[in-house]
C-alpha cells in the first residue's frame, strides 16, 4: 500500500514537472563536470582508449572506471588493490550485456572467491519492475525503425511523413510510460532491450525539443545510478543540443562535406571530445567517421556497378 501511494505521489510530481518546466536542463559543461568527477584521479585510473574498445565495447552497458583499475592494478601484481577495485566495480553497478558472460570475463573469475561474486551475479540478473511496459516498449521499435537503419531504403517523401507520425505516437506512448515509471523506465524498470527503446523513441522525438529537454534530465538522473545505456544519453543530448545551439558534444551526428560524412559542429575540441567518447563508450571519432564513409563509398560503388 505504502509503495503505491509513493509512486503515484512521484507520478504526481513528474506530471507537474513536465507540466511547469521545472526540470531546467543539462549544461554541456555539467557532463564534463560530472564525468571528471567518476575517474579516478590515481594515475593508474588513466583512460586507456583501446581497452575501451576492444574490452568495455562489447561486454558492458555501463562504464565502471573501477573495473579499468583493478585490471590496471591486476597488471602490477597488487591483488589486495585489485579486490578493492573490483568490489567497488561492481558495487558501483558492473552491467553486463548478457549475465552468462560473467562466468567468460576470466579476470572476474580469477578473483571470484575474494569478492562480491553472489552480488554480482543478482544484479545482473534479467529482472524486471515493470514488465508489462518493457513488453510496450519492444512492440514500438518496429515503428521506430520502419524508416531507418544502417542498411535501410531512402524512404519515399510520403514514407517519411509516415514515420513522423509514428514517431509523435511513440512519442506520447514513451510520457505514458515515464508518468507510470515515476522517473526514466531504466534498466531495473523495463530491462536493456526496453531502456534503450526509449532512448531512440526519444531521440526520434525532433519535433519537441522541450519532451527531448525532459528526457534528458531524467536520463541524467539515471545515468548518475547506472541504470541505463550510456550512449542513449550521448545520442540524445547530440540532438538536443544541435538543435537549440548548433553544436554537439559526442560527435555522433554526422553530415556530408564535399562527398565526406564529418561530424556537425562540436562544442569543444577534439580531446575533449575524444575524453567523453571514450567514457561514454562510443568509438574514437576518427575511426567511426572511417567506418561510416567505408560503407557509403563501398554502396555507392555497388550501385554504380548495377
Amino acid at each position: 500500500m505504502k509503495t503505491a501511494i509513493f509512486r503515484i505521489i512521484c507520478s504526481a510530481l513528474l506530471v507537474a514537472f513536465l507540466a511547469f518546466d521545472m526540470l531546467g536542463q543539462v549544461e554541456p559543461q555539467e557532463i564534463v563536470s560530472y564525468v571528471n568527477r567518476q575517474i579516478d584521479t590515481f594515475p593508474c585510473g588513466k583512460r586507456d582508449t583501446s581497452f575501451s574498445m576492444n574490452y568495455l565495447w562489447g561486454w558492458f552497458d555501463v562504464p565502471n572506471d573501477a573495473y579499468r583499475i583493478a585490471r590496471c592494478f591486476d597488471a602490477r601484481g597488487q591483488d589486495d588493490s585489485v579486490i578493492f577495485y573490483l568490489n567497488k566495480a561492481i558495487l558501483d553497478g558492473l552491467i553486463y550485456r548478457d549475465s552468462l558472460l560473467i562466468y567468460k570475463d576470466t579476470f572476474v573469475m580469477h578473483y571470484h572467491k575474494s569478492i562480491e561474486f553472489d552480488y554480482l551475479q543478482s544484479s545482473n540478473r534479467n529482472t524486471v519492475q515493470y514488465d508489462s511496459l518493457r513488453m510496450v516498449l519492444l512492440s514500438l521499435k518496429s515503428k521506430d525503425q520502419e524508416c531507418r537503419g544502417y542498411y535501410s531504403v531512402k524512404p519515399t517523401r510520403e514514407e517519411w511523413e509516415g514515420q513522423k507520425r509514428r514517431d509523435s505516437l511513440n512519442q506520447l506512448a514513451l510520457e505514458k510510460i515515464i508518468i507510470s515509471v515515476g522517473g526514466w523506465p531504466g534498466i531495473s524498470e523495463v530491462g536493456k532491450k526496453g531502456s534503450r527503446i526509449a532512448g531512440l523513441i526519444a531521440v526520434h522525438a525532433d519535433r519537441n525539443l522541450s519532451f527531448q529537454e525532459e528526457c534528458l534530465v531524467l536520463m541524467f538522473e539515471a545515468l548518475k545510478n547506472k541504470n541505463i545505456n550510456s550512449r542513449n544519453f550521448a545520442m540524445l543530448y547530440d540532438r538536443w543540443l544541435l538543435a537549440k545551439t548548433g553544436e554537439q558534444l559526442f560527435g555522433t551526428q554526422i553530415e556530408m562535406k564535399d562527398g565526406v560524412y564529418v561530424p556537425k559542429k562540436l562544442a569543444f575540441g577534439r580531446d575533449t571530445v575524444g575524453y567523453l567518447r571514450d567514457y561514454f563508450i562510443f568509438p574514437p571519432l576518427e575511426q567511426s567517421l572511417k567506418r561510416v564513409n567505408d560503407y557509403y563509398r563501398a554502396k555507392k560503388d555497388r550501385n554504380a556497378k548495377n
